[in-house]
């Protein structure tokens, strides 16, 4: 037998309005495994789960259960049972299994037995008949829990199940479920958007954004090596920064040159992140860079500390204390110096030229300078360009390849004075600016900015670019 229990092959989920949920989504899970799904909220975490359930059909694609096809297999035939993060328990019943009840293919002595087994893999023996309101919080998660293995399924799916429990209680649950899965041998995939519940229980976590898997690994892989910045701004602390090559493994940010041990070419924009933890101090004539302190705060196992190089901060983790206002230097070894490709050096889009000479792109008409399309050129009293041999050329609806650059964007707080609109959906922090991805409305197009104000994910912003910063090519005579 394969050691893969299911396989989701090109799975994309689109609800009615055109919202992708889900997209290209490919992934396997080895028997016994414990596998986490990590994401924001709306990334598709939750929608997978249900497709892999039976709850919800996907548009494209194909789910395998040991190489047999149940993509439209219904839920109650499917060797999957799921535990949802309200529990769903029956609060005029007791806690006795009424899911074996309802079968009707067991003795009451099987049942019993059963529901026993299940009850002291929970460490709630001698609750078969306490009723579920009377259980704490905890309790009844296990409850949850109990009911969806005591059908005995070859892979539990559980649905942010620890949300509704306190801090401690949390804690502990995450414990006693990676332990519990370890003692059942079947299956987990779990559903999270705590980076803290991943890395402690995972075998192999998938963190998702807007309904694409980022990446797929171990929890050291996820945290030790992320593959963009995202994921490294998602899983953990991380300073990240706008980097380039300057030499052969020789990475220059926040105006130093550090040696690494990945190999770009020269010249190369890359991302570049570092862990607080990897962040060495040392005297100020020692270090690659120095800088002065400007917060420290005691977290109990650490201190963590704010430095200022210029006008990026450095986030430093360490068990001794720097005070604030003492300049310091600092250190990181090559080998903890995490280089990748930038995801985002411009914006670049597809367009067209309206009637009056505006440019049509990410569902927004902008002032721009046609007259670039055609060097040497210029515009006539009608609004026609007239070429330097005296052509006159109409570039009413011209498709054009539009590009702008990251810090080129403005962002305004209402729909009114952009030219145009959407919401935030991701920010980044990178030292000394903020990178923000806004997403419009329509065609759900992003528009990525660098700008040093803070905003918030899901605020309302529209967004202005100067005209001159506006670059057009005519698509007709781009090279191929």
């Amino acid at each position: 037998m394969s050691d893969k229990i299911i396989e989701l092959v090109g799975i994309s989920k689109e609800f009615d309005g055109g919202t992708l949920a889900v997209s290209d989504f490919n992934l396997h899970v080895n028997r016994g495994e414990f596998v986490t799904f990590l994401g924001p909220s709306g990334c598709g975490k939750t929608t997978t789960l249900r497709m892999i359930a039976g709850f919800e059909l996907p548009t494209k694609g194909k789910i395998l259960l040991d190489g047999k096809d149940i993509t439209n297999l219904p839920p109650y035939l499917r060797p999957v049972n799921t535990v949802f993060q309200r529990y769903a328990l029956f609060p005029h019943l007791n806690v006795y299994a009424f899911g074996l009840k309802l079968k009707k293919t067991f003795t009451k002595a099987e049942i019993n037995k059963k529901v026993s087994k299940a009850l002291q893999m929970v460490d709630l023996e001698d609750f078969e008949k306490r009723k579920v309101t009377t259980l704490s919080g905890g309790q009844q998660q296990r409850i949850a829990i109990a009911r969806a293995i005591v059908n005995e399924p070859e892979i539990l799916l559980l649905d942010e199940p620890l949300g509704a429990l306190d801090l401690k209680m949390r804690k502990d649950m995450q414990l006693e479920l990676k332990d519990m899965q370890r003692k059942l041998g079947i299956t987990f995939i779990y559903v999270t958007h705590d980076q803290e519940e991943a890395l402690t229980m995972s075998d192999r976590i998938v963190v998702m954004k807007d309904g694409e898997i980022q990446q797929i690994g171990t929890p050291q892989d996820i945290y030790n090596e992320p593959t963009n910045a995202f994921v490294a701004d998602f899983i953990g602390e991380s300073n990240i920064y706008n980097g380039t090559i300057v030499g052969d493994r020789k990475v220059r940010f926040i105006n130093k040159v550090f040696d690494c041990v990945d190999d770009f070419e020269i010249n190369a924009k890359v991302d570049v992140v570092v862990r607080p933890e990897d962040v060495e101090i040392v005297k100020p004539e020692e270090g690659i860079v120095s800088g002065q302190i400007v917060s420290s705060i005691f977290k109990g196992v650490h201190y963590e500390m704010i430095m200022m190089v210029g006008k990026s901060e450095v986030m430093i983790q360490s068990t001794k204390e720097v005070k604030v206002g003492d300049t310091i230097g600092i250190r990181v070894s090559p080998d903890n110096i995490h280089i990748m490709k930038r995801d985002f050096v411009s914006n670049v889009y597809d367009g067209y030229i309206d009637k009056i000479n505006k440019v049509h792109f990410a569902e927004g008409a902008f002032e721009c300078d046609v007259t670039q399309l055609y060097p040497g050129s210029h515009l006539d009293s009608e609004g026609y360009v007239i070429t330097t041999t005296g052509e006159k050329i109409d570039l009413t609806n011209v498709p054009v390849r539009v590009e702008v650059g990251l810090k080129d964007i403005e962002i305004i707080d209402n729909d009114e004075d952009g030219d145009a609109c959407g919401s935030i959906i991701s920010i980044v922090y990178k030292g000394d600016h903020y990178q923000i991805i806004i997403c419009t409305d329509e065609e759900e197009e992003e528009i990525v900015c660098d700008t040093e104000y803070l905003w918030n994910e899901n605020d309302r912003v529209s967004v202005k670019i100067p005209k001159d910063k506006i670059k057009l090519t005519l698509k007709a005579v781009e090279k191929k």
